[in-house]
């Protein structure tokens, strides 16, 4: 998404320095402006205004005035018709009604799902947009979902917001789903090969950010080498810290070049179950999750895997009004702009904080525009 243009109503905002207030009335007029309101209290004038940018060259050399701005709208936190909405603690934790005032995605924000496949057709998710997806289990072009958890995923990231349906994705982006998990004898699970051979695909197909709720208690060079390769193009890899009832952080979450997530309960504590340790960089909600699942359903479901997509989602969301972002200037941000939580500072539990899309989205997609180049002297 393009910054979101504020809306305006016609007229302007016009400043002045402390005690240079003019005693005007509404009704008088400024600079050939009718005034419609004067506020002492704030020092500022409301005047009626169609081209503000014009006031704004008139009015700067007026003794005293210190600024002319558009009186722009100020709305309300929206808050999407989803009918399961009222179930979703995650997002409305972590501030995501604000940072959707500023827009609620792009498309050309690629979110890379590298897990057990996805159900497209689930009506909550079709919509969406998915590109390059690919089975690295069949070795084939439609990576379907026997599990559910690559659905579940999917659905937090993504699902359709503000369709009167089921959940609300916490970003409108395109999703790669990438196969390299399947149903096996001990769950949901796949060789550390084709989970590498996953990241590549993603990287090499224009994957921005590569969600991976899976982890193993090994590290594995063939892993590493692979996350390695994402950061090292500029795409994050937002990984689950593991599910051990606080044992170490599962890989590939515990490299260096993987934002590691913690899970959170719904009140904002660490999950009992979720690992922690000095890797552990950023946490967010992921006990009794409401997300799609296959065959047009929804279920809940608690896990780091779960706190990862929300990650994901916020990282996702900011780069849409940012896309110009780097990836180590997005992670910075992420964590500056972390809910500091438990100890003060950066801790094994909660990393440095709770994920806040509203403040990322705000510190990413509101910067100042940078000053025009002077133009050269003529010789």
């Amino acid at each position: 998404m393009a910054h979101a243009t504020p809306t305006t109503f016609g007229q302007a905002v016009v400043g002045f320095v402390p005690g240079q207030l003019p005693t005007l009335a509404p009704g008088s007029t400024i600079a050939g402006h009718a005034v419609l309101n004067v506020v002492p209290a704030g020092d500022f004038l409301v005047v009626s205004a169609q081209d503000v940018d014009q006031l704004r060259q008139v009015l700067t050399w007026v003794p005293g005035v210190a600024y002319v701005e558009d009186d722009i709208a100020i709305d309300a936190v929206a808050t999407p018709n989803d009918s399961y909405w009222s179930e979703q603690y995650g997002p409305r934790m972590m501030g995501a009604q604000s940072a959707w005032n500023e827009g609620f995605g792009s498309r050309e924000i690629v979110v890379a799902v590298l897990d057990t496949g996805v159900d497209a057709s689930h009506p909550d998710l079709s919509p969406n947009h998915f590109v390059a997806g690919y089975d690295f289990i069949h070795n084939d072009n439609t990576p379907d979902d026997a599990c559910g958890h690559g659905t579940h995923v999917t659905g937090t990231i993504a699902a359709r917001t503000g369709n009167s349906r089921g959940v609300a994705g916490m970003a409108q982006v395109t999703i790669m789903p990438v196969k390299v998990l399947d149903q096996g004898a001990n769950g949901c699970t796949g060789p550390v090969s084709v989970v590498a051979e996953g990241v590549y695909h993603a990287v090499d197909n224009g994957a921005h950010i590569i969600s991976m709720s899976l982890g193993s208690p090994s590290s594995a060079n063939t892993l590493r080498n692979a996350v390695n390769y994402a950061w090292n193009n500029g795409v994050l890899v937002v990984a689950a810290a593991g599910n051990d009832d606080g044992g170490p952080v599962s890989y590939p979450a515990a490299y260096s070049s993987a934002i590691a997530v913690s899970a959170l309960d719904a009140d904002g504590g660490i999950a009992s179950y979720s690992n922690v340790g000095s890797q552990i960089e950023i946490a967010a909600p992921g006990t009794s999750v409401l997300s799609t699942w296959p065959d047009n359903r929804y279920a809940y479901a608690s896990g780091t895997s779960m706190a990862t997509p929300h990650v994901a989602g916020v990282l996702a969301l900011a780069l849409s009004c940012a896309p110009a972002t780097s990836g180590s200037d997005a992670r910075q941000a992420l964590t500056d702009t972390a809910d500091d939580r438990g100890a003060s500072g950066r801790d094994n539990g909660y990393g440095y904080g709770l994920a806040r899309a509203d403040l990322l989205v705000d510190v990413l997609c509101n910067q100042p525009e940078p000053e025009p180049e002077p133009e050269p002297e003529p010789e």
